[in-house]
């Protein structure tokens, strides 16, 4: 007969792995609820002066106007290049098919917004919106790239070192459920148990779930409530706009 675990002892089979699945649970529930906080703390409860107003009170402004900085909020390059080939496309300057999108003959887009005028530069040639995205990626990023530190002396993104030590957190919280399971296998070799393949099935798929669930967040409070607030207002232009029959871009 073997002998009982050394690592609690008390728990046996079953009751481990309610306790260890509950364990987990409950870390990655107390990491959210510190990423929530975090972005609490470092959303202003009303606007204040910001560190740098030339930067950050016309983005705080112009949240509202820009539908590129708004999908950069949103979704990134990705969001922001989505929007781009929608508006170009609405606009008449890409020709949509189903092969892909491409420039129009004799468009001319030296005046349109430095963002479409990435997306226009790589749609020369007909392609899809992965490989358009693709190729246009670098050059959204260059033309995007005074949206972060905007946004941050706005107030609506989460500071580096808030989401550095939200990350620390995030790992030492990982390391624990790991450490937790594999102390337990550890003690079943030792008592010379040889039935741990569901237990090491969980070790491998806790941990791993846990750190997908446990990723800091991006958005300050107020970046998510400005966020939440424009695609509501998205939706109730559309919704106008469909039962009027009006074709309008939408905003985000």
């Amino acid at each position: 007969m073997s002998s009982p675990n050394p690592f609690f002892p008390w728990l046996e089979g079953p009751a481990f792995l309610a306790v260890y699945v509950l364990f987990a649970v409950g870390t990655v529930v107390a990491v959210r609820l510190l990423g929530l906080l975090a972005q609490h703390a470092g959303s202003p409860s009303a606007p204040s002066a910001p560190m740098h107003p030339s930067l950050a009170d016309p983005y705080r402004a112009s949240i509202r106007t820009d539908p590129y900085g708004l999908a950069w909020l949103r979704g990134r390059m990705p969001a922001v290049c989505e929007v781009a080939v929608f508006h170009l496309v609405n606009m008449g300057v890409l020709d949509s098919t189903a092969d892909g999108f491409q420039l129009r003959p004799g468009v001319d887009p030296s005046r349109l917004h430095p963002v479409e005028r990435a997306v226009c530069d790589v749609a020369r040639s007909r392609m899809g919106f992965q490989g358009l995205f693709a190729v246009a990626k670098q050059s959204l990023e260059t033309v995007c790239s005074h949206y972060q530190a905007g946004y941050m002396n706005a107030g609506l993104l989460l500071k580096p070192q808030v989401r550095t030590a939200l990350n620390l957190v995030r790992a030492l919280a990982t390391l624990a459920i790991l450490g937790f399971g594999v102390a337990r296998i550890a003690g079943a070799i030792y008592a010379g148990r040889g039935n741990v393949g569901f237990l090491i099935v969980l070790i491998l798929a806790l941990p791993l779930i846990a750190v997908f669930a446990m990723r800091p967040p991006e958005l300050s409070a107020e970046g998510n409530r400005i966020l939440a607030q424009q695609k509501n207002e998205a939706k109730r232009v559309m919704a106008v706009a469909q039962g009027t029959g009006t074709a309008v871009v939408p905003p985000i």
